[in-house]
């Protein structure tokens, strides 16, 4: 059975404007598509056809299977991507305990955002940025096109896709207000704190 595609959780132009429905659109109908399309081209027929992406996952990172891990990967990614995005997200502050660790981790809620722009900026037209926390505590961290954070020693507790494509029809090369705009207009925190709670992610030990 193929790998599907999730549905998007909003309408295309649910997220305006600050991610228009053009940009929305290319990521999801475009590049999610892709990656979903090129995956299932490579496993078809094969001892991964009948698994759950999840299990891909698991099954080519310790196979060594990079070709098939990078798509896998790249179609996990976009999934968590969109389900990190809510309209009118990012105008409530996080949950109680979360603020707690983002403010133990990084000085405050505040100063993290601050610094998640700066990544952005920094690393604007490629891969993915992530909030995860690990048995240190919560990190900001960063991953290639084609490599994520799901089936590691790491929880993603958020990403935000940092390819051009996602953001340069709305923001140009500002990659830092683009992360600006998820972190105060976009961003579910229901959805970040739950994965404090929530090890579906993290590889089983």
């Amino acid at each position: 059975m193929p790998v599907m595609q999730p549905n998007l959780p909003y309408a295309l132009d649910a997220l305006e404007p600050h991610l228009s429905a053009a940009s929305l659109s290319l990521g999801y109908e475009r590049y999610h598509r892709m990656a979903v399309d090129t995956l299932n081209a490579r496993i078809v027929d094969s001892d991964y056809s009948d698994l759950s992406l999840d299990q891909v996952i698991d099954r080519a990172r310790r196979h060594n299977e990079r070709a098939i891990l990078k798509d896998a990967c790249e179609t996990w990614n976009y999934g968590f991507f969109w389900q990190n995005l809510k309209p009118s997200g990012g105008r409530r502050e996080p949950t109680r305990s979360l603020a707690k660790m983002l403010a133990r981790e990084f000085g405050s809620t505040a100063e993290f955002r601050s610094r998640f722009a700066s990544a952005a900026q920094a690393k604007g037209g490629e891969g993915w940025l992530w909030l995860a926390s690990s048995a240190d505590g919560l990190r900001i961290c960063f991953t290639h096109d084609g490599a994520s954070l799901t089936h590691t020693e790491s929880t993603p507790l958020a990403v935000l896709n940092l390819s051009k494509h996602a953001f340069f029809q709305d923001y140009g090369n500002d990659a830092a207000a683009y992360a600006k705009a998820f972190l105060e207009h976009l961003i579910d925190w229901d959805v970040v704190a739950s994965m404090l709670d929530d090890r579906r992610y993290l590889r089983a030990a």
